[in-house]
């Protein structure tokens, strides 16, 4: 009769090298995750900013300053009497819309500047 007892001389720890190999596939997905969604946070920030460039460029060009002349104009127009009180009053109402949404654009502008430098995590100091 002969017992024979295995001797575990040689643990290969089969388990925990699969176990870890699980866990590094995780953490491998994880940080693809992370990273696609950071990107994505940066390119939103950097659109939005794009955006409210071009809407702040299409007010301070021309249209505000001709805006202003017209109701210069306007006034100058009521002071000959040649309009009404009534055309100075709209031009003035539509030169103060237009200048409050040049002031909205001007806060957006901003408002994604601040945006863009939060998702890249430094200033932007280039950045007119």
């Amino acid at each position: 009769m002969k017992f024979s007892i295995p001797l575990p001389l040689f643990n290969r720890s089969r388990a925990e090298i699969h176990a870890t190999k699980a866990q590094q596939q995780v953490d491998t997905t994880e940080i693809n995750t992370a990273e696609q969604q950071i990107v994505q946070e940066v390119m939103a920030a950097y659109l939005s900013l794009m955006t409210t460039r071009k809407m702040l460029t299409f007010y301070e060009g021309d249209s505000l300053k001709l805006l202003n002349e017209n109701l210069k104009l306007t006034r100058t127009a009521y002071e000959l009497g040649e309009t009404e009180l009534l055309e100075v009053i709209l031009m003035q109402n539509e030169f103060i819309k237009t200048r409050f949404a040049y002031l909205d654009a001007l806060t957006a502008y901003y408002k994604a500047l601040a945006e863009l430098e939060a998702a890249v995590g430094t200033t932007l100091e280039s950045v007119p």
